[in-house]
């Protein structure tokens, strides 16, 4: 008999009627949520996420959780819950997965598997079950990897400005001189006011400007520490933080891992190192 690895608790594809609203709610097991119709606005932990068509989000347990949907038209939405009976090979701890992935329009993989799932009748049949726990497991691994393999990039290049604004970091990191970077330097490297790319960033990204610089120092400090044995003060040096502590905590924050944590656990084959920020002749072990 081959291994267990999720249980499903519930399913469904639910329709909700402009301006509806459900929590703040604690949220008891994990949840994948997809948006095929209308909007939504998803606060997680007192963050805000937009939800647009093809946005699918995977919910953890305990986590704080309120929706409010489109105020103009019904949201058709679906919704898998389901509980993790043992840790996933190859894709780290779940501290590290991502939240939110939005699908382009084409995506002819995770999207319809989900649909599939939720439209799956169950009634006691054990074929039923294993059909539905492969999928869902199918499903998590997609998501998982599909965010790392895509990340920022996918999301940045559904907007021209946000491909240069990307750009225009990365090129930034690459030719470090000083920890200092300014949002009034950004946008004047991209042509548009402070701002402009303020809304932009938030709508396209659901961050500032500011906290994309930091994730993608952070995600460009992941892959020297998973690639390379340089020490933790020079990769913080190398990509710009003003000092270890100040890296270290901006590193906790984003990965749930302090940078020797996450180092230990990429020597273990634990974690997922994001491929949003290609290191340039990285040092081999």
């Amino acid at each position: 008999m081959s291994e267990r690895y999720i249980h499903t608790i519930s399913k469904a594809i639910i329709r909700y009627p402009p301006g509806s609203t459900y929590g703040p709610r604690i949220n008891g097991n994990y949840e994948f949520i997809w948006i095929i119709r209308g909007t939504c606005r998803i606060e997680i932990e007192g963050k805000n996420y937009n939800a647009p068509p093809n946005s699918v989000f995977l919910l953890q347990p305990e986590q704080h959780i309120f929706f409010e949907w489109d105020p103009k038209e019904t949201t058709i939405q679906g919704f898998i819950h389901f509980n993790l009976l043992q840790e996933i090979p190859g894709l780290g701890p779940v501290s590290l997965w991502p939240t939110q992935l939005i699908l382009d329009e084409d995506d002819d993989i995770l999207m319809p598997l989900l649909k599939y799932i939720a439209g799956i009748r169950e009634q006691g049949d054990e074929a039923a079950r294993i059909l539905i726990e492969s999928g869902m497991l199918q499903a998590v691994i997609t998501f998982v990897k599909r965010w790392t393999r895509f990340g920022t990039v996918a999301l940045s290049n559904r907007n021209p400005t946000l491909s240069d604004l990307y750009r225009t970091i990365h090129g930034m990191l690459e030719n470090m001189n000083s920890p200092v970077i300014h949002l009034e330097t950004l946008a004047k490297k991209v042509n548009v006011t402070p701002e402009y790319l303020c809304r932009l960033t938030r709508k396209g990204l659901n961050m500032t400007p500011m906290e994309l610089v930091y994730r993608l120092r952070t995600e460009k400090a992941a892959k020297l520490l998973s690639r390379t044995d340089l020490p933790v003060k020079k990769i913080a040096e190398l990509c710009g933080f003003k000092n270890v502590y100040h890296f270290s905590r901006r590193f906790r924050t984003l990965t749930g891992s302090p940078p020797a944590k996450y180092r230990s656990l990429a020597n273990q084959g634990k974690v997922v190192p994001s491929s949003i920020y290609e290191v340039s002749n990285p040092i081999q072990r």
